[in-house]
């Protein structure tokens, strides 16, 4: 963790950094997603930040399917902010309760 409460797996998913995201879950087996110290936002939050980055929030929901139903400390979901920031693709993620499975990593989610 950082001094201002951010962490790598938080940092990475704010910044749409798809490839860092996947390298942390993948390689470093992050057994769990921690919520940013200060504000309790999960990765998934941070993931609709910064104009949205649906390749991050499905990967993480793949992952860590419960981060759909983890509440920052203002008491919002991900979905939330999906909804405040216009993001229909993730919204549409999240409404499903699942990630969507890709047989084709270069292929993009509609």
């Amino acid at each position: 963790r950082f001094h201002d409460g951010t962490n790598l797996l938080y940092l990475a998913s704010y910044g749409g950094y798809y490839d860092i995201v996947h390298y942390l879950i993948e390689e470093c087996r992050l057994p769990q997603a921690r919520p940013h110290y200060y504000t309790k936002e999960s990765a998934l939050h941070a993931s609709c930040h910064n104009g949205g980055h649906i390749e991050v929030a499905n990967l993480l929901l793949l992952h860590y399917p419960h981060l759909s139903t983890e509440k920052s400390r203002n008491g919002e979901l991900a979905i939330h902010l999906a909804a405040r920031f216009d993001l229909k693709y993730i919204a549409k993620l999240l409404l499903m309760g699942k990630a969507i499975l890709r047989t084709n990593p270069d292929e993009s989610i509609p």
